[in-house]
């Protein structure tokens, strides 16, 4: 930690400092992932396995704010529609009828993503014991 906070002051950039965050946080990210394989004491087979489906569960639940920076910025289609709408309420000559439209494709991206973390969920815990399937409940990563 100390190593990370002086190159964080050594940094040349604000966006060169926004990376080095964002790099920080994948690695944690990558951290929390990675204890599930002990946590659920998994074999390093079954690891190779489960752990795609644990990653796309945990992205799901716990997903990354969009990029400060970069070509990839705009972040997860929910993301995009959040950013939209709010760009729609910020803009004071905005009619009702584009407001409830902005408004109406939101609700469809949370429904979309809303019944892909449902999808994944079941195609992860029909992969787990119930021991497992227990430990991923406490984790929030199952409901």
């Amino acid at each position: 930690r100390k190593a990370f906070s002086e190159r964080i002051r050594n940094a040349g950039s604000m966006e060169e400092r926004i990376r080095m965050m964002e790099e920080i946080r994948e690695k944690e990210r990558q951290r929390a992932i990675d204890a599930f394989k002990r946590k659920l004491q998994l074999s390093d087979q079954d690891w190779t396995v489960l752990k795609p489906r644990i990653e796309d569960v945990y992205n799901m639940v716990y997903p990354l704010p969009a990029p400060r920076s970069g070509a990839d910025r705009k972040g997860t289609e929910l993301d995009q529609h959040r950013s939209e709408l709010r760009e729609v309420l910020d803009n004071s000559a905005s009619d009702t009828g584009q407001i409830k439209a902005t408004l109406t494709a939101l609700r469809a991206a949370k429904d979309k993503a809303d019944r892909e973390l449902t999808k994944a969920r079941q195609d992860l815990r029909r992969l787990m014991t119930v021991r497992q399937e227990a430990e991923l409940v406490l984790c929030g990563l199952l409901d």
